[in-house]
């Protein structure tokens, strides 16, 4: 048996569990919830680096996001305003800001991803979420994706930086 497989056999009864529990949560069929929770499964096999987590913990966190994720989207509870990059730059463009200051061509694409997490509301989905995308919420969530500390506290402090001077 290849180690996949090995993995997968032991992580089985958690997929399970976690699509089973969410699907009861918001009344979605089971079995579509259980083969999103493979999917899952095969993408965590491609991101999971063991220097920053165990393989439990990261497809754990994983599951709780994305099977909650697809459940809200089967319900109807999309809070993503922005469906595509050029809806959200359309958006952009629209503001009552001078948009030729507020150009975000200046910003990294992880600065306009979380530019674009923030304005769409998406951290209202968390379960904990807080009443505002504070620092240590956003570096939590991100952390969770996989994302470096050092990255997001990077990213953070450009996006500040740039809507500081956005809106000077």
């Amino acid at each position: 048996m290849e180690s996949s497989e090995l993995l997968f056999s032991q992580y089985k009864p958690m997929i399970l569990g976690r699509a089973y529990d969410i699907a009861r949560k918001y009344s979605v069929d089971q079995e579509d919830v259980v083969s999103e929770g493979y999917l899952v499964f095969v993408q965590v096999l491609k991101k999971f680096d063991e220097r920053k987590a165990k393989f439990s913990t990261f497809l754990w966190i994983n599951l709780e996001y994305h099977l909650d994720e697809y459940c809200r989207l089967q319900r109807g509870w999309d809070n993503n305003i922005f469906e595509t990059e050029e809806e959200f730059d359309n958006w952009l463009s629209d503001t009552r800001i001078d948009t030729d200051d507020f150009d975000t061509k200046f910003l990294t694409d992880e600065a306009r991803f979380l530019l674009k997490f923030i304005l769409s509301r998406r951290w209202e989905c968390a379960g904990s979420a807080p009443h505002k995308p504070t620092y240590s919420f956003i570096e939590r969530t991100f952390y969770s994706y996989g994302w470096r500390k050092c990255e997001i506290y990077k990213i953070w402090r450009e996006l500040k930086s740039w809507w500081n001077e956005m809106v000077a």
